[in-house]
C-alpha cells in the first residue's frame, strides 16, 4: 500500500488505513473504496488462528495527518480480525459496500475516550432479511452476478427470466445476500409458487414481511404502507403464473422511492421501468480434451452434487468424458445437471449418459425438500407447460420437430399455427415471454428460435402422444428439402456464402428430415434431398456423411423416378469423386449416365457425360485421358447446342484439365484461360477460384512460377470468404510448393502443414488426387518436407508452427509477405487531383486488361485511404457497384481487384502487394514509397516542435503539398461518404495551418502574405472567424499605416 501522493476526496482528503499489530503503520489512498478493498484484501492474506483474524485495520477519512492519527488511534483498538471505518468513511463510501458485506456500528474505546466506529461485518449477520438458507454452495455464475449487481443500482425493477429449471432462483437468492448490505431495511424473498390466485400476491408479501392484517385495508395497501420509507429489497420468486397481478408491484414502486424488486419469471412482467436479465445454462465445455473442461462450470455442479451422494466419486479421464457429455446433453441446464448427479450413486456415468440417450425418464426423482414442481426434470418442465392454452401447447409440442432451431416462416409452415387460429408471431413471442424457447439472430441478423435440449424432448414426448406427429414431420422434411433445392443452384455463385451459411445453420434439421424419410420409406424425398444438398456436403466438410446418407438411399428397394434416382448416383460419385475414391466413383456416374441417356434429357446428360468423363481425366485409380477428353467433348458439344455459357465454361475447364493430367501444361494453361475468361464474366466466382487453381498448377508444374503464384493468390481469398476447406486446402498445398521452389523451405514446411491440418478437417482428397495423377505421380508436401534443406529439428519445429495455426491464420500467412521485401515504389498525390507514379511514369491503366480502370482506382484510393484498418468487400461493392444485380457484385470485386494487383504488381514476382486478413484487403506496407499526405501530417508535426522562423519555414513547407482536398476528383471514392471524414480532418488542418501562418506574417509587419494566407483559409471555410478576425486586423493597420 504505497502512500498517497497529496489530499485527493474533494477538499476532504486522503483515506487513510492504519494497521495494528504489525511493522507496517499506514498508508493514504485516493478514496476510501480503494483503502476497503487493500484493507479486505489484507485480511485474507494474513493467518488466521483458530478461526479468527490476528491483526485489526481501521480506516479514517480527512486531511491527511489527522485522518491518519485518527486511524492510528483507532487501529490500536479494533479487535483481531475486524475493520472498522471512522463515521466520515461510512459517509463517503455510502451504499457501495463491498458484496456481501454490511456496516454495523460499534464503541471503541480508546485513551481519549469512546469513539463511534463502523465494522465491516457479514451482511446476513447484521441485516434484517429472510433470505433463505441454500443447502449447497452456488457454482460458478461470477459474471452474472458482476452483471445484476451493476443492474440492481442502476435500476429499481429488475426480472430474472429463463426456462424452468435454469437457476433463476438460486441466482436471485445470491443476488440478494450480496446487495443485502446496500439495503438498510433488509432483503426478504417471497415464494409466490404456491399462490394459484394474483389476488394474493399481497398476502404472500406481508406473510414474508411478518405484517398483519389491517381491519378494512387491502393487504397490498397494508404493504405499501410499509415500504413507503423504507429501503428494502424484495425478491418475488416465480411470478410465471401470477402477472395479470403484476400491476401491484408498480403501484408499491411508485410509492416506495427506496424500493428495488427482484423477480423470477419465466417471462417479464412488462411494467414501466422493468430491465429483463435472461439467465444461461451454465458454461460447458465443448469436449472432455479441454484441458479446463473439470473446471467448467456444469461439470463442477455435476462433480459437486455427484459427490454429496458418493464421496469416492471423481472425475478420471473416461468418467470425465462422461460427465461433459452429460452436461452437454443436458444444454448446462442446472436442474437438470443436479438430478442426473443425483443419480450417481446408483448409477455409474456412463450408464447415466447411455439412459439419457434414450429418454428422460431417469430424472424422476429428486430431494423430499425441494418443492414439488422440481421433484423431477419432466415436473420442471410440465410446471411450464400446463400453464399454456391449448392452442400454445400445440405449437410448442409440434416445434419439437425441430432440431437446431427454426425460423419464424419455417415455424409457420411447420406447426401450421393458421389451423390454430393464431399467428406464428403471437404464438412464438407467448413461448418466448414463458422462456420455453430462445431467441437469437442468424449471421444475417434474422430472428431464429430453439428450445433447450430437455425442454424439446419434453414437447417431443407430448407430440408423439397425439396423432400429428406424422404429419408434422412430414411438412418439416417438405420445407427443408425446399429450402435445400432452392439452395443448390446458389451454392457456386455470389450469394453462395449466404446459401451456405443457411444451411449450415439448418444441418440438424436437414439431418432430422434425411433420417425421417429414410426410417418412413420416403426415398424418393431423401434423394431429392440429398441430391440437393451434396455441394454443401463437399464445400463444408461433411462429405462422409453425405456418402452414408446416399449409400442408405440407393440401397433401398423402393420405385423411386429414374430422374430422381439418376440424380442421386451423381450427387454419390461427386462425394467420392472429392475423396479420391475412384472405383465407386466412376460406377456411381456411369449408372447415373446410363439413367439419364434413357430419359433422353439433353442438360441432364452433359452433365452426367461431364461427371464421368472428368472423373476418368484424373483419378489415378481410374484413368483414361483418352476416353476422359471424348466425353468431355460431347459434353461440350450438347451445352453449345443448349445456349449454355456456364455449362461451356466448365467444359473449358474441365478439358484443359484433361491436358494438365494427360502431361501437356501449355495447353493446359491455355484451355483453362479460356475458361478464366468466361468464368469472370459469370456469376461463379467457384469457378472461378478453381479455374485459377488449376490453371496456377499447370504453369507450376510448367515452371511459370509468377503466373502460377498470382493465381494462387486470388483464388485464395475467394475460397476464404465462405470458409471453403476444399479450396482452401488446394490453394495453400500449392503454395508451399512454390514456396519450396523459390528455397524459402520454412516458409515451405509451415504452409504444408497448415494445408495437411486444413485437408484433415475437409474430408477432401482433391490435393491427393491431382498429385497422384500427374505423370509420374508426386505427393502432398507434408510427406517429404524432410528432403527439404532443414535440420530434423527445424522440420519438426516448423511443423508445429504450422499445424497450431488456425484456417484464418494460415490463409493470412499464405498471403502476406515472405521472403524478399514487397516494393512497388509508389509516389502518391493525393491531396487535390490524384496523381500516381512509379519509376517516374504515371500510372493510368488502373485494370490493366482485367478491369475498368476507374474501378480499379477508386478500390486502390480506398485502400490507400484505409491504410492498416483495410476494405471488405462489401464496402467496394457499395461504393462502386451499388445498382448491379446483388449476385454480380463479388465477381466485379474480384475482377477488379485481380486487374489492380497485376497492375501494382506489373509483372515482377515483387510480394504480395495486396494482402486478405480478417474479412479485409490491404496495402502491404512498402507498397508506397511516398505520399503527400503523409509528408503532410509529418511536417505539421516536426513543426508543432519548432519557434519562430523555422516553425513558419516547415509550415510553408506543408501548404504547398496541399494542392486541393483530399482525393477531390478520384473516380467513385472522391464523391463518396467513405472519404469525407479523412478530408474535413485534412482540410481542418490546412485551414488551422493558414490561420497560423497568417498570424505570424502579421506579427513581422508581412501585411501582403499574412492576407494571402487568411485569403486562402476563406476559400476552405467561408465562415472562418479566424481567418475574417486577421483581414480585419490587417485592414485596420493599412489604414493607419498604408503601403
Amino acid at each position: 500500500m504505497a502512500p498517497s501522493p497529496g489530499p485527493t476526496d474533494g477538499d476532504r482528503g486522503s483515506a487513510v488505513s492504519a494497521v495494528k499489530p504489525t511493522p507496517f503503520r499506514s498508508a493514504s489512498f485516493d478514496d476510501v473504496h480503494g483503502a476497503v478493498a487493500a484493507a479486505l484484501l489484507l485480511m485474507s492474506a494474513v493467518p488466521h488462528r483458530d478461526g479468527a483474524g490476528t491483526i485489526g485495520i481501521a480506516i479514517a477519512l480527512g486531511n491527511p495527518e489527522e485522518a491518519r492519527a485518527e486511524a492510528d488511534a483507532l487501529a490500536a483498538h479494533a479487535p483481531p480480525g475486524s475493520v472498522l471505518l471512522t463515521p466520515a468513511a461510512v459517509e463517503a463510501i455510502g451504499h457501495r459496500l463491498p458484496d456481501g458485506l454490511a456496516l454495523r456500528a460499534e464503541s471503541v474505546t480508546t485513551e481519549d475516550g469512546r469513539l463511534t466506529a463502523f465494522a465491516l461485518r457479514s451482511a446476513t449477520e447484521v441485516m434484517p432479511h429472510a433470505l433463505p438458507v441454500p443447502a449447497t454452495r452456488l457454482i460458478g455464475r461470477a459474471s452474472e452476478l458482476r452483471e445484476l449487481r451493476d443492474l440492481l443500482a442502476a435500476h429499481r425493477l429488475v426480472t430474472l427470466a429463463g426456462p424452468p429449471g435454469s437457476g433463476k432462483t438460486r441466482l436471485a437468492v445470491e443476488l440478494g445476500r450480496l446487495a443485502l448490505g446496500t439495503f438498510a431495511d433488509g432483503a426478504w424473498f417471497v415464494p409466490l409458487a404456491p399462490i394459484q390466485d394474483d389476488g394474493l400476491v399481497g398476502h404472500a408479501v406481508a406473510r414474508a414481511l411478518d405484517l398483519s392484517e389491517k381491519p378494512g385495508t387491502p393487504m397490498s395497501e397494508v404493504v405499501a404502507q410499509h415500504l413507503g420509507p423504507r429501503r428494502l429489497l424484495l425478491i418475488l420468486d416465480n411470478f410465471e403464473h401470477l402477472l395479470s397481478g403484476a400491476a401491484v408491484v408498480a403501484e408499491w414502486l411508485a410509492g416506495a422511492p427506496e424500493l428495488h424488486v427482484v423477480v423470477t419469471s419465466r417471462e417479464p412482467l412488462h411494467l414501466s421501468g422493468e430491465w429483463e436479465f435472461e439467465v444461461p445454462p451454465l458454461r460447458v465445455p465443448n469436449d472432455a480434451t479441454d484441458p479446463r473442461a473439470a473446471e467448467a462450470e456444469a461439470v463442477e455442479l455435476f462433480t459437486e452434487r455427484a459427490r454429496a451422494v458418493d464421496a469416492t466419486f471423481e472425475t478420471d479421464g473416461p468418467t470425465l468424458r462422461d460427465v461433459v457429455q452429460i452436461c452437454r446433453r443436458l444444454d448446462g441446464l442446472p436442474l437438470a445437471v443436479e438430478l442426473a448427479a443425483a443419480r450417481a450413486k446408483a448409477l455409474p456415468v456412463a450408464s447415466i449418459l447411455g439412459r439419457l440417450e434414450r429418454s428422460l425418464e431417469l430424472l424422476t426423482r429428486g430431494a423430499r425438500d425441494i418443492p414439488e414442481r422440481h421433484h423431477s426434470l419432466r415436473a420442471a418442465v410440465s410446471w411450464s407447460h400446463d400453464l399454456l392454452t391449448p392452442e400454445e401447447q400445440a405449437f410448442f409440442r409440434r416445434l419439437a420437430a425441430f432440431r437446431g432451431g427454426w425460423s419464424l416462416d419455417a415455424a409457420d409452415a411447420v406447426t401450421t399455427a393458421w389451423e390454430l387460429g393464431q399467428d406464428a408471431l403471437d404464438l412464438t413471442t407467448s413461448l418466448l415471454d414463458k422462456s420455453l424457447i430462445r431467441r437469437h439472430s442468424d449471421p444475417g441478423g434474422e430472428p431464429r428460435y430453439d428450445m433447450l435440449e430437455v425442454i424439446r424432448e419434453y414437447a417431443d414426448e407430448q407430440l408423439k402422444a397425439t396423432d400429428e406427429d406424422g404429419q408434422t414431420m412430414e411438412r418439416h422434411a417438405i420445407w427443408f428439402l425446399d429450402l435445400a433445392e432452392r439452395a443448390a443452384p446458389k451454392l457456386t455463385g455470389v450469394e453462395r456464402g449466404r446459401w451456405l451459411d443457411q444451411l449450415e445453420g439448418e444441418l440438424d434439421n436437414l439431418r432430422t428430415a434425411l433420417r425421417w424419410a429414410l426410417d418412413h420409406r420416403r426415398l424418393e424425398l431423401g434423394m431429392r434431398l440429398a441430391a440437393a444438398l451434396w455441394r454443401f456436403w463437399q464445400i463444408r466438410a461433411h462429405m462422409s456423411e453425405g456418402r452414408q446418407v446416399l449409400a442408405e438411399l440407393l440401397e433401398a428397394d423402393a420405385e423411386v423416378d429414374p430422374q430422381i434416382r439418376a440424380r442421386a448416383f451423381s450427387a454419390a460419385g461427386s462425394l467420392a469423386y472429392w475423396q479420391n475414391d475412384g472405383l465407386p466413383c466412376m460406377q456411381l456416374y456411369e449408372a447415373s449416365l446410363e439413367l439419364r441417356r434413357q430419359q433422353g434429357d439433353p442438360a441432364e446428360v452433359a452433365s452426367s457425360l461431364y461427371d464421368l468423363g472428368h472423373a476418368i481425366s484424373c483419378v489415378a485409380a481410374v484413368k483414361d485421358t483418352v476416353r476422359g477428353r471424348t466425353l468431355l467433348i460431347e459434353s461440350l458439344e450438347l451445352y453449345q447446342s443448349l445456349g449454355s455459357p456456364m455449362g461451356e465454361a466448365w467444359l473449358l475447364w474441365a478439358l484443359g484439365c484433361n491436358r494438365h493430367f494427360a502431361g501437356d501444361n501449355q495447353a493446359a494453361i491455355d484451355e483453362i484461360g479460356l475458361a478464366l475468361d468466361r468464368f469472370r464474366g459469370l456469376d461463379d466466382p467457384f469457378g472461378l477460384a478453381w479455374a485459377l487453381t488449376m490453371r496456377g498448377a499447370a504453369a507450376q508444374v510448367a515452371g511459370q512460377h509468377e503466373l502460377a503464384t498470382g493465381h494462387f493468390r486470388e483464388a485464395l481469398p475467394i475460397f476464404a470468404e465462405v470458409d471453403d476447406v476444399s479450396g482452401l486446402d488446394s490453394v495453400i498445398e500449392h503454395l508451399a510448393r512454390a514456396a519450396a521452389a523459390g528455397g524459402d523451405a520454412r516458409r515451405a514446411v509451415r504452409l504444408a502443414a497448415a494445408a495437411a491440418r486444413i485437408r484433415g478437417i475437409s474430408e477432401s482428397a482433391i490435393m491427393l488426387m491431382v498429385h497422384a495423377s500427374q505423370p509420374g505421380g508426386v505427393r502432398p508436401l507434408w510427406h517429404d518436407r524432410e528432403k527439404l534443406p532443414l535440420t530434423p529439428e527445424e522440420v519438426e519445429r516448423l511443423t508445429r508452427e504450422g499445424e497450431a495455426m488456425t484456417t484464418a491464420e494460415a490463409v493470412a500467412y499464405a498471403l502476406a509477405e515472405e521472403g524478399p521485401p514487397v516494393v512497388a515504389g509508389l509516389r502518391i498525390r493525393a491531396l487535390g487531383p490524384m496523381h500516381v507514379e512509379r519509376g517516374g511514369q504515371q500510372l493510368q491503366r488502373w485494370g490493366g486488361d482485367k478491369a475498368g480502370s476507374r474501378q480499379a482506382q477508386a478500390i486502390f484510393a480506398f485502400l490507400f485511404d484505409r491504410g492498416p484498418a483495410g476494405i471488405s468487400k462489401d464496402e467496394a461493392v457499395e461504393l462502386l457497384w451499388p445498382d448491379l444485380a446483388i449476385k454480380r457484385g463479388d465477381l466485379a470485386f474480384h475482377r477488379t481487384l485481380g486487374g489492380l494487383r497485376a497492375v501494382l504488381e506489373d509483372g515482377r514476382q515483387s510480394g504480395n502487394v495486396i494482402s486478405y486478413e480478417g474479412g479485409h484487403y490491404r496495402l502491404a506496407p512498402n507498397v508506397v514509397e511516398w505520399s503527400d499526405v503523409a509528408a503532410f501530417e509529418r511536417l505539421l508535426d516536426e513543426a508543432a516542435g519548432l519557434q519562430g522562423r523555422g516553425r513558419s519555414a516547415v509550415l510553408e513547407e506543408a501548404r504547398d503539398l496541399y494542392r486541393g482536398a483530399f482525393l477531390d476528383d478520384c473516380p467513385f471514392y472522391g464523391d463518396s461518404v467513405f472519404v469525407e471524414e479523412r478530408r474535413e480532418y485534412l482540410r481542418t488542418r490546412h485551414e488551422t495551418l493558414l490561420i497560423e501562418l497568417g498570424d505570424r506574417y502579421a506579427a513581422v509587419g508581412e501585411a501582403a502574405l499574412a492576407m494571402a494566407c487568411f485569403r486562402q483559409a476563406l476559400t476552405l471555410d467561408p465562415e472562418s472567424a479566424r481567418a475574417r478576425s486577421g483581414m480585419a486586423r490587417l485592414g485596420a493597420v493599412a489604414e493607419a499605416d498604408p503601403v
